[in-house]
């Protein structure tokens, strides 16, 4: 990717339909060089969203994904996207809460981000604190001196290096490059819902290419959506629910539907509330 027409394209291919109106370079920053454009896209446009301790990583792992490997010697999960990393370690938590050798890998298009995650310093809200306390305790995780870079308050914890130790992270674009390793489980979360229809299949495609018969995909918990107004016995949103609820739809119809995309996945969660499949 050359050329801030190269970028166009890749983000009208890949992603939502306004996403390139979103982020086009517009006044003096189109002026700059296509290169630095580029750079700003993967480092500073793309969602980052994450999260340590997720309650739906909690329910899964525990449900679904510790019964599967609970009796390997070692196994090998992975994070993608990882962002800043607060994912992977908290699967590496969990396996070493159980006893369980777990080596995690996180990846993600972002190196900003991995240059984070694999420093190992983190920052988490405040308000969170009080969920992660027994981690703390447990000495899983460390609080640090908050550090700042540019005014912004960057990193307020540190994952010790027993725990890092079991995480490894890379650079990976998943839209255009398939997995070259092999995972007993992979956590796709926070990918989808931001990408085309030609963005979602690319991804599935890459992603299923580093499974091994029996392995697990988890994907994102189902969005809660409302129930329609009903008129005369028939569906009705107006257009404001419409515009709100209406991708939501369409993305847990996305979920829900993976076992018929001729890739060979089976769904084994008997929860509507969780999507995840195994490898057949």
């Amino acid at each position: 990717m050359q050329t801030l027409d190269d970028l166009r394209l890749y983000v009208e291919t890949y992603y939502g339909h306004d996403f390139w109106r979103g982020v086009a370079p517009r006044g003096r920053d189109a002026e700059k060089n296509p290169e630095e454009l580029i750079a700003k896209f993967f480092q500073h446009d793309l969602p980052t969203k994450t999260r340590m301790f997720r309650e739906y990583i909690d329910f899964t792992f525990n449900h679904f994904v510790k019964p599967r490997i609970k009796d390997e010697p070692m196994s090998n999960i992975l994070s993608m996207p990882c962002a800043n990393g607060e994912e992977a370690f908290t699967l590496a938590i969990h396996g070493l809460e159980n006893d369980l050798y777990i080596e995690v890998e996180g990846r993600d298009i972002n190196p900003g981000l991995i240059d984070i995650a694999s420093s190992g310093k983190v920052y988490i809200p405040t308000f969170r604190f009080k969920q992660l306390q027994p981690w703390i305790e447990d000495g899983f995780l460390k609080r640090i001196p908050k550090y700042s870079r540019g005014g912004i308050v960057t990193a307020n914890v540190e994952v010790p290096s027993f725990v890092k130790d079991r995480c490894q992270f890379f650079i990976h674009d998943i839209l255009e490059r398939s997995l070259d390793e092999h995972y007993d489980v992979i956590y796709c979360i926070n990918l989808f819902v931001y990408l085309s229809d030609n963005g979602k299949d690319a991804a599935l495609e890459n992603l299923v290419s580093g499974l091994n018969t029996g392995s697990l995909l988890i994907v994102d918990q189902p969005y809660w959506v409302p129930p329609p107004n009903k008129r005369n016995g028939m569906p009705r949103y107006n257009a404001k629910n419409e515009e709100i609820y209406g991708w939501k739809v369409d993305l847990n119809e996305f979920y829900a539907s993976l076992h018929k995309k001729d890739l060979g996945l089976k769904k084994v969660s008997k929860f509507d509330t969780h999507n995840v499949y195994e490898k057949t």
